[in-house]
């Protein structure tokens, strides 16, 4: 520890060791780690486009392209506001681009979005709007859900020129 004259303290450390304090994990569990070594916060900047990666993207409103994001350890938790002011020449199904962290490569560690609200979009009272982050990847596949037929890709026909939502998400990264 190096303790600074105006009071600042500096830690240089490997992680915080958890294990001592935690209880054993039970026969159906498999512990890879108990030192918290990563923190951080921050912003990311959001591109929606019609493609997972490239594509074409969506004019965003000044401003509204931005969210925050907090990893601690292997957990990242992403949320914001964001909108569009044109769909450009978008076509096919829209994706969120630009996420800090990619997902892991593991399906196990797949994570749902939450689509707190939403506005713009060409929808029926019938339907929802929700979203996915897919092993191995930083974006978020949006999608339609309704209770006739599951869900599907949210495609640029779906959306507006005016379309926005408030999301958030917790994914793991390694």
């Amino acid at each position: 520890v190096y303790a600074a004259q105006d009071s600042g303290a500096t830690v240089h450390c490997a992680g915080v060791n958890m294990s001592v304090t935690q209880p054993a994990a039970d026969g159906t569990v498999t512990v890879s780690s108990e030192v918290l070594d990563h923190y951080e916060e921050g912003t990311w900047t959001a591109v929606f486009s019609d493609a997972g990666s490239s594509g074409n993207p969506l004019t965003m409103s000044s401003g509204k392209a931005t969210g925050s994001y907090v990893r601690v350890g292997s957990l990242v938790t992403v949320c914001g506001y964001f909108s569009t002011d044109s769909i450009a020449s978008a076509t096919g199904a829209i994706y969120i681009q630009g996420l800090p962290f990619s997902n892991t490569n593991y399906y196990r560690s797949q994570a749902g979005v939450v689509i707190g609200d939403a506005a713009g979009l060409d929808i029926t009272v019938t339907e929802s709007a929700t979203g996915y982050i897919s092993a191995n990847n930083a974006y978020i596949s949006l999608r339609i859900w309704n209770v006739a037929d599951g869900s599907a890709g949210m495609t640029a026909a779906e959306w507006s020129d005016n379309g926005s939502m408030t999301i958030s998400c917790t994914y793991v990264t390694f």
